[in-house]
């Protein structure tokens, strides 16, 4: 039997504002880790220069940036996800044993601060990929980007997103504004009646029949034109926004059904962030973002098989490794798994 996380990097308040507003943002979950800030920030200089290559849309512009990374150039990258400062905090906000818990995305990401377009069409882009843009987000939860279902219900989460910040918003903008909740009467958050659509479905490709656009002034101009009251209600979530500052090393931790957008970064800046997120391993419903270690261990580097091998229990389980506890232990897989990883240095904290 697992028992749930009780103590962690997050102070009382930081878990309640997680919890009850859906997101909070905390400067010290890297406290004496300067060294592995530094050794990421060396990656992303070089990964995401000024003048480099960045992506219109979300996302990492090279594929090791992506977890795990298989350069040894870049082997920093792979201890954000696997730090157990990060996995602690999320465990706490879940209030679940932290060997339940399962990586679900992991990249390291730049967004390059440009010019607002030109103009703004009101019609859905007809390629196969939005190409709206991520300059200026439209408001938004990250659940249809991961459930295949809907949004467990508030007090029951399932799954903890995060952004790790490398630059400071005082410098770079691109803040990540949210929507705070304010309660379980809250119209943006909660269906007023029985009857009542929920309001998590009034956003682009969240309602099947919506089509999904990035782009802040063009989904809202569709709206507009095709469903003026859904850019009526929507216009709510705009006045209420907030941006939290953040510095290099800050962490917003939020959940999948908080409404927020990201939003431009000044002109000719570079804000570099890693996204991830981790779900309870039961929830088969909510889908992985990244790849994940299967195709990587296609290499002659041998670099998940370390990863795996100098990992606590925790940092393993998060990859999918079987905790002691499971079925799947006897004493012949026990035996199996210890040779395989003994050429590697061996299993940390893991005996036979």
């Amino acid at each position: 039997m697992h028992m749930a996380q009780q103590h962690g990097p997050l102070t009382p308040e930081q878990v309640t504002s997680w919890r009850t507003q859906g997101y909070v943002m905390a400067d010290n979950i890297f406290l004496g880790q300067e060294e592995l800030i530094d050794a990421v920030l060396q990656v992303a200089n070089r990964v995401y220069p000024a003048a480099g290559v960045h992506l219109n849309g979300f996302g990492a512009a090279d594929n090791d940036m992506v977890f795990p990374s298989l350069d040894e150039e870049n082997a920093a990258v792979n201890r954000i996800p696997l730090n157990p400062s990060i996995i602690d905090a999320v465990a706490q906000l879940l209030s679940i044993d932290a060997t339940t818990l399962r990586l679900a995305q992991s990249e390291l990401w730049s967004k390059l601060g440009t010019e607002a377009p030109s103009s703004i069409r009101s019609t859905p882009c007809t390629k196969t990929f939005d190409d709206s843009g991520n300059r200026n987000q439209r408001m938004h939860i990250d659940a249809f980007s991961h459930y295949l279902t809907f949004p467990s219900d508030w007090g029951a989460p399932e799954a903890v997103a995060a952004i790790v910040y490398y630059d400071d918003s005082n410098s770079t903008d691109g803040h990540t504004a949210v929507v705070p909740r304010t309660g379980q009467t809250d119209a943006c958050y909660h269906p007023q009646t029985p009857n009542d659509s929920h309001p998590f479905l009034l956003t682009p490709g969240g309602r099947a029949d919506l089509p999904w656009i990035n782009d802040k002034d063009t989904a809202e101009a569709y709206f507009e034109a095709h469903h003026p009251e859904i850019a009526s209600f929507r216009k709510q979530l705009y006045a209420r926004e907030v941006k939290p500052q953040f510095r290099c090393a800050s962490v917003l931790f939020y959940r999948l059904d908080v409404w927020h957008r990201g939003t431009p970064v000044q002109l000719g800046s570079v804000r570099r962030a890693h996204s991830l997120l981790y779900k309870k391993a039961s929830c088969d419903w909510i889908n992985n973002w990244s790849a994940g270690c299967a195709r990587k261990m296609y290499s002659s580097r041998q670099v998940v098989e370390k990863l795996v091998a100098n990992s606590n229990t925790a940092q393993r389980a998060i990859l999918g490794f079987p905790p002691s506890s499971s079925d799947y232990w006897t004493a012949d897989t026990r035996k199996a798994v210890t040779d395989r990883y003994a050429p590697v240095g061996g299993l940390v904290d893991f005996s036979t």
